[in-house]
């Protein structure tokens, strides 16, 4: 048997998880392995720490399971949050940010985040929170 402490770990684990992200069937697989190892008495925390993600998600994972079987660990949801923006609009947004808000013919020195607030509703009707609009100040182009 060969010695697996003699494998690269950080390159071995960035590209399993890169397969990872295969598709969905892939994670379904990931679920599944999770799940199978804590049925066999390793911890929530181990399989996370072994398989690089959160606690949580293994016991979410787990819980599934054992609630409506093996058909709960298939991947059906979106993964994070809609945007509200499009990267296109983002893109605009930069380009804009980059010049003082008189260029966009507002009355104004400088960006700030309500004036961002307000730009971006007027500019493409999207509602922002003045913190959304105070992050898209700082992020960076």
């Amino acid at each position: 048997m060969p010695d697996t402490a003699a494998l690269p770990d950080a390159p071995l684990r960035a590209a399993l998880r890169a397969c990872l992200r295969g598709g969905d069937d892939l994670r379904f697989l990931h679920h599944v392995q999770a799940v199978l190892l804590v049925s066999q008495g390793l911890s929530c925390a181990r399989v996370a720490r072994c398989f690089g993600c959160s606690r949580r998600s293994v016991e979410r994972w787990v819980r599934c399971y054992r609630l409506e079987g093996c058909e709960s660990l298939h991947v059906t949801h979106g993964r994070g949050r809609p945007a509200r923006l499009t990267r296109s609009q983002l893109l605009q947004l930069r380009a804009e940010f980059a010049l003082p808000p008189s260029s966009q013919g507002l009355a104004y020195d400088h960006w700030c985040g309500k004036l961002v607030r307000a730009h971006v509703e007027r500019r493409f009707g999207v509602h922002i929170s003045l913190r959304q609009s105070q992050r898209l100040l700082r992020r960076p182009g």
